[in-house]
């Protein structure tokens, strides 16, 4: 039996990493699984996104962060650094 990948409006507060997306982004963070805090009005994504190195790069991320959400985002990014230092090494 397969599991429910986990919605990203289900993701625990404390593991959403806000993002300071503008108004006139928002069809794009749609697009790149974002989610919508209407509370917070602020974008979300979670550290398990595939485009999570861009959306912070693009973006940036928000105060609202917690400290958690920020440890799992370190820990992704590095990761995908690692990864790209190894394709360049060749």
């Amino acid at each position: 039996r397969r599991q429910r990948q986990m919605c990203i409006r289900d993701r625990p507060e404390d593991e959403r990493i806000y993002l300071n997306v503008p108004y006139m982004a928002r069809d794009f963070a749609k697009y790149s699984h974002c989610g919508f805090d209407p509370e917070r009005k602020l974008w979300f994504t979670g550290s398990l996104n595939r485009n999570l190195y861009d959306l912070v790069e693009l973006y940036g991320v928000n105060e609202a962060t917690s400290e958690k959400a920020k440890a799992l985002m370190k820990a992704k990014l590095d990761e995908v650094e690692e990864v790209i230092r190894r394709i360049k090494e060749g």
